[in-house]
């Protein structure tokens, strides 16, 4: 299909697993790319398919859309604008209903070997955002990981075994000296969606996203001392009744759309932010099994072997 069709621009999405060879096919043929998270299985195939990004010298794009959500566009607004001053911590919890049954069928997604479970799944637009809304690095990791439905059924009636984690708490310490702690599981039933708080010096901010994940189901409140809450509403607050799980994809759609015509913008997430991405994914899982904190430059695997570590790609 790439030597036949000749597309200008490719979505990738397809299991992690595949990821890597088809990204590098294309951005071998010159082809531009659009690649879904997690950007590889870990951060070996991110340093390759970025440096084969580079010497082609394509527009890579990573999905981090949620970057474009109206609420968290505005809450990233807020910080920058320093409503709550120096960010001290960020806590960050998605808990998603929708694997909670043990009567939902086993899919790729519950096998580790083809890049299923919530780390690949969530916790990447979580790093994505904590990174982003901070403006900082990621120094070092903790965690733990767990199943909380071993088994499942899959489509023909056989019992298949779930490898792929379903709940993950993480604690993240960052190069600014404030800490992230994160906990995401899709297996929580009634789960309220995702929380996002940031804790300043001088107040706090904390969305708030519920299902059915339509606009007006989302709330930016304004915390702060000796004040009553306010409730901020997003620059762009059209399309209450939509679904932003949507809405997100079209702003990140139409950034890739425009550096590829050549007009880039710093607002879309690239080859180099998913590097980062998975720079602290890896050190994450390496962090789970030695059940304690793991420095992030001191796992191996994360930079190619004949980059320089002072190469500003992987500060």
């Amino acid at each position: 299909m790439l030597d036949e069709v000749r597309p200008d621009s490719l979505s990738v999405a397809v299991p992690p697993v595949a990821q890597k060879e088809i990204v590098i096919q294309a951005t071998q043929r010159g082809i531009h790319v659009l690649c879904e998270k997690p950007f590889g299985m870990g951060a070996e195939d991110a340093v390759a398919m970025l440096d084969a990004a580079l010497e082609a010298r394509i527009v890579g794009a990573v999905g981090f859309q949620f970057r474009f959500e109206p609420g968290i566009s505005e809450l990233y607004t807020q910080v920058v604008a320093g409503r709550i001053g120096q960010v001290r911590r960020v806590d960050f919890a998605w808990f998603t209903s929708g694997r909670a049954s043990a009567t939902r069928p086993w899919s790729w997604q519950h096998a580790a070997a083809n890049g299923g479970g919530v780390v690949n799944a969530f916790l990447p637009h979580v790093v994505d955002l904590l990174l982003w809304l901070t403006g900082s690095s990621v120094t070092s990791v903790a965690g733990r990981t767990a199943v909380l439905v071993p088994q499942r059924l899959d489509y023909s009636g056989a019992v298949r075994e779930v490898t792929a984690e379903d709940v993950v708490d993480a604690l993240l310490e960052l190069e600014n000296g404030s800490v992230g702690s994160v906990r995401v599981t899709n297996c929580q039933p009634a789960g309220e969606g995702m929380r996002i708080e940031l804790h300043g010096d001088k107040g706090v901010l904390q969305f708030i996203h519920r299902s059915p994940f339509r606009c007006k189901d989302a709330r930016l409140t304004y915390y702060r001392p000796e004040s009553a809450p306010e409730l901020i509403e997003p620059a762009d607050s059209r399309q209450q009744e939509s679904d932003t799980r949507s809405i997100p994809f079209q702003g990140l759609a139409r950034q890739f759309v425009s550096a590829v015509q050549g007009k880039p913008s710093s607002e879309l997430p690239t080859f180099y932010d998913g590097l980062r991405v998975q720079r602290v994914m890896t050190t994450l899982r390496l962090a789970v099994e030695k059940r304690a904190f793991v420095d992030i430059h001191d796992v191996s695997g994360l930079y190619p072997a004949e980059s320089n570590n002072d190469d500003k790609r992987f500060e």
